[in-house]
């Protein structure tokens, strides 16, 4: 399919469009006049070639927001509506966008410009966020092609790498076995303490907590968690549901985090006695508010998470003031360790972690499996030689 796009207020308005049949490679050719742009056509021995005239007066900015709308309504390119989270970051990428770029007519948009608009991201932001506004506007382009507001996507070639190195550089941070130890014991300390405002908040956020630890529960997750997904028999936990930002109870991120975990039987009896003191509510939920409503993730993490890492002495000094050391989301990080120190396989642990892909679970966890076959390869290389040793006949 070749195709002609006008671009008005250039010395060669008309340029075509077209796919290498032989290299499948994307080429386009300049021209002064349509009747040349035509007749170039012609020569390009493409079948069933034909010819599409595209002019639009739309600008970035507009662009932007008819994928925007798109996103928040039916979707885009088949899948549903995006969360309300993802909205709110697809509009703050958009505002950015249009406030450097927005009044750039779709049709005046070249591949030269959007690596200008690229380099200013970088300039400006880090590099992981760069790519993110920059993937935005990718599939804004993207999405403005197929509607027919332009002939081709300009930002199709056009990328925002991020090498090895600054990836291994931004691993997530996990607390040790010795730092999560602190955090048992602290939980203990706190469940116990003489004062009983601490002690019956502790009530409730000791098993929440351990929970998370346990489970490698999202935070999403363990506020969406009902009595009713938990399995007695079987001493485990059936992850069903999520409770998003704004309270709301709905699906899960992906079939995959529908998934069973087993749960240490300590915690078990733990759930249990928490069970005879848990509001009850709407939706029957095991770690509700003190008014059986769902609970807001910024109480969790202010009044629960931050002085559960003060008591166990995770606290950090930043921009003058202390801080936690690690974030609530952390908890599932150590679910992962741990499971990966006791030598489950990559396959079991993406299944526990919910996982769509075991990509992710590689991306996310790779360099402690690395770690950890390291250590084992050594061990069992020397275990090996002494075993055969011992198996050999005594000489006389």
């Amino acid at each position: 399919m070749a195709s002609i796009q006008h671009q008005k207020g250039r010395p060669s308005p008309y340029r075509v469009f077209w796919r290498d049949d032989k290299t499948g490679k994307k080429r386009n050719k300049s021209f002064s006049r349509r009747k040349d742009a035509l007749a170039f056509i012609e020569t390009i021995r493409i079948p069933g070639n034909s010819i599409d005239q595209i002019s639009s007066d739309l600008d970035i900015a507009q662009a932007m927001e008819h994928w925007l709308q798109q996103a928040k309504t039916t979707g885009l390119y088949g899948r549903e509506q995006v969360e309300s989270s993802t909205r709110r970051q697809y509009a703050s990428h958009c505002a950015i966008i249009s406030s450097r770029e927005g009044a750039t007519k779709l049709d005046k948009l070249d591949e030269l410009e959007c690596g200008k608009l690229r380099d200013r991201l970088l300039g400006e932001y880090s590099r992981p966020y760069a790519k993110k506004i920059f993937t935005s506007f990718k599939s804004a382009m993207k999405f403005a092609t197929k509607q027919g507001f332009m002939a081709q996507n300009p930002a199709a070639d056009v990328n925002i790498l991020i090498s090895k190195r600054q990836r291994n550089a931004s691993r997530i941070s996990i607390p040790d076995l010795s730092e999560v130890y602190e955090l048992t014991q602290a939980i203990e300390r706190l469940m116990k303490s003489k004062n009983k405002n601490i002690a019956k908040a502790w009530l409730r956020y000791g098993p929440l907590f351990q929970t998370m630890l346990y489970t490698g529960m999202r935070p999403s997750e363990i506020r969406g968690f009902m009595w009713s997904n938990i399995d007695w028999q079987r001493c485990g936990v059936n992850v069903t549901q999520r409770a998003d930002e704004y309270c709301k109870i709905g699906p899960l991120k992906s079939g995959a985090a529908m998934r069973f975990i087993p749960l240490p039987s300590v915690v078990m009896e733990r759930l249990k006695v928490w069970r005879g003191n848990c509001p009850h509510g709407k939706y029957d939920l095991v770690f509700p508010s003190w008014k059986g409503s769902i609970e807001n993730h910024a109480n969790i993490t202010n009044r629960g998470w931050y002085p559960l890492c003060e008591e166990a002495g995770l606290t950090e000094k930043t921009d003058g003031k202390i801080k936690a050391k690690y974030p609530l989301y952390a908890l599932r990080h150590v679910k992962a360790s741990l499971e990966i120190e006791l030598g489950r396989s990559p396959k079991r642990i993406q299944q526990i972690m919910g996982h769509e892909d075991i990509r992710m679970t590689f991306d996310v966890y790779g360099h402690l499996f690395q770690d950890q076959s390291a250590h084992e390869d050594a061990d069992a290389a020397f275990n090996l030689i002494q075993r055969v040793a011992k198996e050999l006949p005594e000489k006389n």
